[in-house]
């Protein structure tokens, strides 16, 4: 780790990184454009108590779609009000608030090594990793204009890793720089079919509730938490977070990541009551719910909250929404990293779920979007770019 750690509280204000105007020099695809989404309400035209007399006549019907259209209908309802009464002033389509942490990944072994043995890696990577980050570089990537929120520490690393997310179009004004405190680093052991880390948390695990400030969720339109079991300040206040997005508008998602203790609780359900889109693995299911068999585990989170999406691996991932199961085969690609597959398939599920496509097409895309960051070593986002993931689908 870096020699060049400092002492005392993080600071803010002096240690922010500039945005550089990213979100304003940058043209966003028109179905992510939030000020065209909303053009066409007028705050002069449109009486208020029309609207709500038509919401409630309408509500029976909108019931009945939540399995077509994504989102949490109290959120969509408070997104109308502001945006009849003017108070919406929206910046970002994602806030992707947890975990960012530099990984040197080694690929290219046919096997992990054991305790007294030595095996040898073709390659050697230094990339951007964490799974909130991970999944704000391929929502960046798909078009959708994203903020991260967290922490870095002051040194070399943190430097690299501001960089890095700037370069996959992530928006780092709101990632704050700790000088007591290492920047988090994880070291990635890849082989074809599976991979091991060992994590040093540094400022991994500083995060907490205040982060997520009111000023910064009337900004977006979904907050998604990864990393979940990595930030034990974080987790007591989790639950008290998402309720607070809700009562703004936002829709929600959570990606729990591995448990290193393997305890698979920490308030888990508790969060998740509060929770739109759960996006498991079948490894962390089968810890969380005691079922190693990927469908009777997702039998036993199903209802938990809105939405569970289960991934399978090469398999493809499997869905419960409203009271419905749903699959969709893997694709076949050549594996090179499985390295942020995972946290590549939130994104693409969240890019079709944002815009109210099916659930089987939410899967469709989340699987594509795992199955092209598998082709590369490392955090490979940038293969999403250009419509990507949605070329690879249309070939299969």
């Amino acid at each position: 780790m870096p020699d060049d750690v400092g002492s005392g509280e993080p600071t803010h204000d002096d240690k922010r990184q500039p945005s550089e105007s990213r979100l304003t020099d940058h043209q966003w695809p028109v179905s992510h454009d939030l000020s065209r989404r909303r053009s066409g309400f007028s705050r002069d035209a449109v009486d208020v108590q029309d609207v709500r007399a038509t919401l409630s006549r309408l509500k029976p019907l909108l019931q009945h779609r939540q399995l077509m259209v994504g989102g949490h209908q109290a959120s969509r309802e408070g997104r109308l009000k502001r945006s009849m009464t003017g108070g919406d002033r929206r910046h970002y389509t994602v806030i992707a608030f947890g975990d960012l942490n530099v990984d040197l990944v080694l690929s290219g072994m046919r096997e992990a090594p054991k305790f007294g043995g030595e095996v040898l890696a073709e390659k050697l990577g230094m990339h951007a990793g964490g799974s909130t980050a991970n999944a704000a570089a391929c929502c960046a990537q798909l078009g959708m204009p994203t903020v991260l929120v967290t922490n870095v520490g002051d040194d070399s690393f943190g430097d690299f890793l501001l960089q890095e997310m700037q370069r996959y179009g992530v928006l780092t004004t709101h990632i704050l720089r700790h000088n007591s405190l290492n920047t988090g680093i994880t070291v990635s052991l890849s082989t074809p079919n599976d991979r091991a880390f060992v994590t040093h948390l540094g400022t991994i695990d500083s995060l907490t509730a205040a982060d997520a400030t009111e000023e910064l969720l009337e900004q977006a339109d979904h907050l998604h938490v990864g990393g979940y079991y990595l930030q034990a300040k974080l987790r007591p206040d989790l639950p008290t977070v998402f309720r607070r997005a809700h009562e703004l508008g936002l829709t929600t998602s959570l990606d729990t990541g591995f448990d290193p203790a393997e305890e698979w609780d920490g308030g888990l359900m508790e969060a998740l009551r509060e929770v739109d889109v759960f996006f498991p693995n079948e490894t962390e299911a089968a810890g969380i719910t005691g079922h190693e068999e990927p469908q009777k585990a997702l039998e036993a989170l199903a209802g938990c909250c809105r939405v569970v999406a289960l991934k399978v691996g090469m398999e493809g991932s499997m869905a419960t929404a409203d009271g419905e199961e749903h699959f969709a085969p893997g694709l076949k690609v050549p594996v090179v990293d499985t390295t942020g597959c995972g946290d590549a398939f939130d994104a693409g599920f969240l890019h079709e779920w944002l815009a109210a496509k099916h659930v089987e097409d939410c899967l469709r895309l989340g699987n594509a979007c795992g199955a092209l960051i598998a082709t590369a070593p490392g955090n490979a986002a940038h293969l999403l770019a250009n419509r990507g993931a949605q070329a690879l689908l249309a070939r299969q």
